[in-house]
């Protein structure tokens, strides 16, 4: 065999691969979500921008919220800030990302924010909520997202080791319809 047609052999065996990654490099940061995230309804409803009132412990915040899809479309992440409604200032901002797993049914949800939380929950969805849990020695926390066209609601309580439960707080968002907004 001729050492051109050696050296072009390599190249005809990964052109398809080339040609997937090319394509791929050109889809926009939003592309839309794998086929394996269209399966679960709720992680349709949320991409967007909503604007919310959050109670917390006797505190009133407002709160600026986004999903969009992230990561190849298998995360939907979520963008969080809330401020002061009187003065506006800024007093918090988080950052999650929510997976769907088709093969198992259940729900997985990484969050970040600026009082220095690092959590993961997991849960399932039960009728039109999705309840997710994370545990750490002593108590227990759960978050519950109820979405519904434009408005969704996410609440939290924490359970201690004394079974105590007390609500962390509960934001009720509507869906922005100005892109300006």
């Amino acid at each position: 065999m001729n050492l051109p047609r050696l050296l072009l052999l390599p190249l005809l065996l990964a052109a398809p691969a080339l040609i997937y990654a090319a394509a791929r490099l050109q889809e926009p940061a939003g592309a839309d979500p794998s086929p394996q995230q269209e399966a679960a309804p709720l992680l349709r409803l949320l991409p967007g921008k909503w604007r919310g009132e959050q109670e917390a412990q006797g505190v009133r915040l407002l709160e600026n919220a986004s999903w969009e899809w992230a990561l190849g479309g298998q995360f939907l992440e979520c963008r969080v800030e809330s401020s002061d409604p009187t003065s506006g200032a800024a007093v918090f901002e988080g950052r999650g990302f929510l997976r769907h797993d088709a093969n198992l049914d259940s729900y997985t949800f990484h969050w970040f924010d600026s009082n220095g939380a690092a959590k993961s929950y997991t849960g399932r969805c039960s009728g039109e909520a999705l309840l997710l849990e994370s545990t750490s020695p002593g108590e227990q926390e759960t978050i519950c997202f109820e979405a519904r066209d434009e408005a969704y609601r996410c609440s939290a309580r924490k359970t201690g080791q004394n079974g105590v439960s007390l609500p962390l707080f509960d934001v009720r968002y509507q869906r922005l319809k100005d892109k300006k907004e």
